[in-house]
């Protein structure tokens, strides 16, 4: 299923990324989180599971077959080739004119976050300036 927010890709990135814990480096099984630019200022946001790494040895540079299972009902298998920069999140990129972002989920342990008043992340939700759509 994919989660439909009324904003930009990279403001939607800007706020995830403080609330998210992510990996440095992508390895098969990990789970991502994709953010997809649908319109301008509307932006896609989907999980999926890293199956398979792949070099793509047609291609000069170091390219990658990159084997995801799309967490949707029913689930979607799905390729792309992509540059290391592009699954490890360090560089968004285009896809059919559109920004896209992928980095892998660090899945090891809870995020704990101390809010600004000093006690502690009860887990309940907070507000925010995204409005999700079905």
């Amino acid at each position: 299923m994919t989660f439909i927010i009324n904003n930009n890709l990279r403001k939607v990135l800007e706020f995830i990324k403080p609330k998210v814990r992510f990996k440095d480096q992508t390895d098969k099984e990990d789970i991502v989180l994709i953010l997809r630019e649908l319109e301008p200022d509307i932006t896609g946001l989907d999980f999926a599971q890293v199956k398979e790494f792949t070099e793509d040895v047609s291609k000069k540079d170091p390219w990658f077959h990159v084997d995801l299972i799309l967490f949707n009902l029913p689930l979607d298998f799905v390729t792309f080739i992509l540059k290391e920069e592009h699954f490890t999140g360090r560089e968004i990129f285009t896809m059919r004119q559109k920004e896209v972002f992928i980095q892998a989920l660090d899945t090891t342990k809870p995020r704990e976050e101390t809010p600004e008043d000093g006690t502690k992340n009860t887990g309940t939700k907070g507000g925010h300036n995204f409005t999700l759509i079905r």
